[in-house]
């Protein structure tokens, strides 16, 4: 029964699928690419075509906000458009799609947040009438937030999230949403109900920091002039100890993937292996140039290094190297393929599979591990400054990048 079911609902689905490709106007195919252009006119040019096509861009524009992989730029276009709009027809936007546009206005990226904000704004009567509320009301009941060690629900307190969110923004005075926002920020602190630690005393000035692997202790660094690195007990906050001795200012470190090692590297270009237990100096690789960011491979045999955006050889051909720290290592691989200044941003995959760099002008590049020479696989599209972070997903499939504008993108690694 279960199986007829469910062939039953995959007919319809397609069924569906195709009415809906043969009712969609021929304009959208080309529209759609071009929303996703590269260049910032062409997608400009696109969203204004499609805020012409007025009422009849409406079935266009929804089912780009209710597809939930839809990229970016496809999304953002979309509700510019809708902004764009003359005679905005509000009734043939359905509930979902209010929804969704609503919950990008509190999205991290500056324009996607601007456009789906301006949206709610000029509606906020209908948004905070009908149009989303019953979806909202539907979605806070059933949400839960575990807390750890607290016995009793947190519905009260999720709802009360719910309730001031939804008050943010609909709020369209700055005073009104200057007090909204204070109380969002509110109900959601007291709704995670998270533990603060100190790890330092005051007065004392942490310019960057990193998690071991498994999540029980801290790297911290001072100011650009520190010599000193500091590693403290996540649960405890107690440090645990200080590694001194570098003849140059600290600009990064890492840990190694079994947890026992961290690397620091400096502006004089010394990578240093120190032993976590003990304090211990291990090893000294002269990296030759200045170390300001490092990833280790997860089998704890290669390391990448670069000197980011402030690095003297920033507009050198090779200025990220990887060197076998697997072995005695005495010349690192230097790579420079599709690199277009400075690099500020080094990782592996959690496969060790992929390198992937970022740089000062935005681009997001993934190299391939070919016999051992990293290859140029793929340039990320994307419309970002200066990359600040790359992360991949735990199990590799995903990879975001944060740029200095703290605008965020998200790809799939094989897509």
């Amino acid at each position: 029964q279960e199986t007829q079911t469910s062939t039953l609902y995959k007919w319809i689905s397609q069924i569906v699928e195709v009415v809906y490709a043969q009712s969609m106007p021929s304009w959208t195919d080309d529209v759609r690419e071009r929303l996703q252009s590269p260049d910032p006119i062409i997608r400009l040019d696109a969203r204004t075509e499609v805020a012409g096509h007025g009422p009849t861009a409406i079935p266009f524009i929804q089912d780009i906000l209710l597809n939930s992989k839809a990229p970016y730029f496809l999304k953002l276009g979309a509700i510019s458009a809708l902004n764009k709009m003359p005679n905005f027809p509000p009734a043939q936007l359905n509930a979902s799609a209010w929804c969704a546009i609503v919950h990008a206005s509190g999205a991290n990226d500056d324009a996607l947040r601007r456009e789906a904000q301006d949206f709610v704004n000029k509606n906020a009567a209908i948004v905070g009438q009908n149009k989303c509320k019953a979806i909202s009301s539907e979605e806070a009941s059933s949400t839960k937030i575990a807390i750890p060690g607290q016995q009793s629900s947190p519905q009260d307190k999720d709802l009360a999230v719910w309730r001031s969110l939804f008050a943010f923004r609909a709020a369209t005075s700055p005073s009104e949403r200057g007090a909204a926002q204070v109380a969002l920020r509110k109900a959601i602190w007291e709704a995670q109900a998270l533990p603060t630690i100190h790890i330092a005393g005051k007065g004392h000035h942490i310019a960057w920091f990193s998690f071991s692997p498994d999540g029980t202790k801290m790297i911290t660094l001072g100011d650009g002039f520190s010599k000193t690195v500091e590693i403290w007990d996540i649960e405890s906050g107690r440090l645990l100890g200080s590694l001194t001795g570098h003849k140059s200012p600290v600009l990064t470190a890492a840990f190694s993937p079994d947890n026992k090692i961290v690397v620091t590297g400096t502006r004089d270009g010394m990578a240093t292996f120190w032993e976590v237990e003990t304090g211990k100096q291990l090893r000294v690789i002269d990296n030759k140039e200045e170390i300001a960011r490092i990833s280790i491979s997860s089998d704890g045999k290669r390391m990448v290094v670069s000197g980011g955006p402030q690095s003297r050889q920033a507009s050198a051909g090779a200025q990220v190297h990887l060197w076998n720290i697997g072995a005695q290592a005495t010349k690192p691989l230097n790579i420079s393929t599709g690199i277009h200044g400075s690099v500020t941003a080094v990782e592996f995959s959690p496969d060790g599979a992929i390198l992937a760099l970022g740089t000062i002008n935005g681009d997001v590049l993934l190299y391939s591990d070919e016999l051992g020479m990293p290859r140029l696989k793929k340039r990320l599209p994307g419309d970002l400054s200066q990359i600040h972070k790359i992360a991949f997903s735990r199990q590799g499939g995903k990879i975001a990048a944060l740029d200095e504008n703290r605008h965020l993108a998200m790809w799939e690694t094989k897509s």
